[in-house]
């Protein structure tokens, strides 16, 4: 084997003094002047003349990235969204690319960032994703997948996500709560904490302690009791939040225990 692809090359099955022999190629690029396989008899009175022929490697590029993804919603809940998405199957080789071996799935943006995968991984055709955000999809929040293969991941398929504003009103609880002035320490009978900046153009900071050290569970809902975003976390760290929100006042309602105090937000 002469020529730049012959030195990448290996055998794979048989000799270079058999009959027949099978070669694998490292190099995926399509041969070019130079590049050939000669093959000679050997007899005891010498050899013969070399046989010559131009290797008919043609370019092997990477596979051509998805087609499309499908996103169904699956469930509508409050805190509690389910999307399914899927892929098409897997491409099959061609003379130009390899077949497809596999999927490699990929969310990215602010909505992602509080959910979890229901089913399926991030490696199978279909997966379903959790949404506990109830905040409409924005700039940068989307879907993507790559088909995989032994030359490598194609490029990725790409799709917004379609997540709408889930309206949700807070039902009824027999808890009391405490409503606080915004512009100083928010102090109850079990709970301490401030959120700063406030008002804000971006996002906001929150600070807090607990008595009994429980856990806590915070919404954010907006002037028309609707149910914006939810999360828990272990008291006595600062939580960022509030990137995703409008303009507008917003009430943040943070709860431990059986106490719970309401404050405003201010999103500029």
């Amino acid at each position: 084997f002469t020529g730049s692809l012959g030195a990448n090359a290996f055998i794979d099955s048989g000799t270079t003094s058999s009959r027949t022999i099978t070669v694998t190629f490292s190099n995926n690029s399509a041969a070019v002047s130079g590049d050939s396989v000669r093959v000679l008899f050997t007899s005891g009175c010498g050899n013969s003349s070399n046989k010559a022929s131009i290797l008919s490697n043609t370019n092997l590029s990477l596979t051509t990235a998805p087609s499309m993804i499908n996103s169904t919603l699956v469930k509508d809940s409050c805190g509690n969204r389910i999307y399914r998405f899927t892929a098409p199957a897997l491409s099959a080789a061609t003379t130009t690319q390899p077949a497809a071996t596999g999927y490699l799935w990929s969310f990215i943006g602010s909505l992602y960032a509080t959910a979890t995968i229901d089913s399926g991984s991030l490696n199978s055709k279909v997966i379903r994703i959790k949404f506990s955000n109830n905040a409409a999809a924005a700039t940068g929040d989307s879907a993507r997948v790559a088909y995989t293969s032994a030359c490598g991941n194609s490029l990725f398929r790409s799709m917004k996500l379609t997540n709408v504003l889930k309206a949700c009103r807070l039902g009824a609880t027999n808890l009391s709560f405490t409503m606080v002035d915004d512009n100083v320490k928010k102090t109850g009978n079990l709970i301490q904490f401030n959120v700063f900046p406030n008002p804000s153009t971006k996002d906001f900071n929150l600070n807090f302690s607990s008595a009994n050290n429980n856990e806590i569970e915070v919404d954010i809902i907006d002037v028309r009791g609707r149910l914006i975003k939810s999360f828990t976390s272990a008291p006595n760290r600062i939580i960022n939040f509030g990137t995703e929100l409008t303009s507008g006042m917003y009430f943040l309602i943070i709860k431990s225990g059986k106490e719970t105090i309401k404050s405003k937000l201010i999103k500029l």
